[in-house]
């Protein structure tokens, strides 16, 4: 890319965006986020010093970000970096980039763990278990919301808890990272309070229905469903809930569109009770949520 003005620039790179179906749906914004990342202007030094000239060496890189983004990579990747309840995590494409939807989780759990607080009979530090936790972010959220909560991430890719210990590190440096499959590597934390996960959700036969960005660049462990579809993974994640719940404890899991009776079927043969789902903003089936029975509950 030739060093031309910061204003030239950002017209040059928006008006690259709009011709390609794969790159961007927002193009003035990524434009100028790729812009800013490089020459360290935030949008308002983007604006008031808009006749800035990039070095050689940074309008090379941001051709470099361009033509990546032209491929349809998320430009999450390509800024090492995604907002997610508030906080800045480290992700790549180890890891899927967050979505503002998987807030409900930490939103779910954290009101469930104020109201376990207000109640008398509960002694010491609750603990929460967040599965298939890929960058950490529902963990780490709610562990840095609460920070006398003993919190346990886990995953069964090691490439995504590398990510998660770099973020939890940083933001949250009392969180547990364990490798191994869903929630069999915290048993040794049980009882908990709350149990949260975001599995792969997306079957075979759905795949049609992503973005070809998403398919061609991230992971495809985190989200296609492994053998067994999407009511083995279920089943799987609440009967283990089940029984390592505290009385009374709450196990919320995101689902895909479509997918919640068959995920409130396999809470409720676990044994789990006041199952339900929850809508997330734009009214989308979003979260199954339910309870371990209490002794007469």
């Amino acid at each position: 890319m030739r060093q031309l003005p910061v204003k030239v620039l950002l017209r040059e790179v928006a008006a690259r965006f709009r011709t390609s179906e794969l790159a961007s749906d927002s193009p003035q914004i990524d434009s100028e986020l790729i812009v800013g990342h490089v020459t360290g202007l935030d949008r308002v030094g983007l604006r008031t010093k808009d006749d800035t000239v990039p070095t050689e060496a940074q309008a090379a890189e941001i051709e470099e970000l361009v033509l990546r983004r032209l491929t349809g990579e998320p430009i999450a990747y390509l800024l090492g970096t995604a907002w997610f309840y508030g906080r800045e995590f480290e992700v790549d494409s180890r890891v899927l980039v967050p979505r503002p939807e998987t807030e409900l989780l930490v939103e779910l759990a954290l009101s469930h763990l104020a109201q376990r607080a207000a109640e008398d009979h509960h002694v010491g530090a609750p603990a929460v278990v967040d599965t298939c936790t890929g960058s950490g972010c529902v963990g780490i959220s709610i562990a840095a919301s609460s920070p006398t909560t003993d919190v346990t991430c886990t995953d069964i890719s090691e490439d995504a808890l590398e990510v998660a210990r770099a973020n939890a590190a940083r933001l949250a440096p009392s969180v547990t990272l364990a490798s191994g499959d869903l929630l069999h590597p915290a048993e040794a934390h049980a009882p908990f309070a709350v149990v949260t996960a975001n599995p792969p959700y997306v079957e075979g036969a759905d795949a049609d229905g992503l973005e070809q960005r998403v398919i061609d660049h991230e992971p495809h462990v985190a989200l296609f469903v492994p053998d067994g579809g999407v009511a083995a993974i279920y089943s799987s994640i609440a009967q283990q809930a089940a029984q390592l719940l505290e009385p009374g404890g709450l196990l919320a899991v995101e689902h895909g569109s479509g997918q919640r009776h068959q995920v409130i079927d396999a809470f409720e043969r676990a044994g789990l009770a006041h199952v339900y789902g929850v809508d997330d903003l734009a009214g989308i089936d979003r979260v199954v949520i339910g309870y371990r029975p209490t002794q007469g509950g």
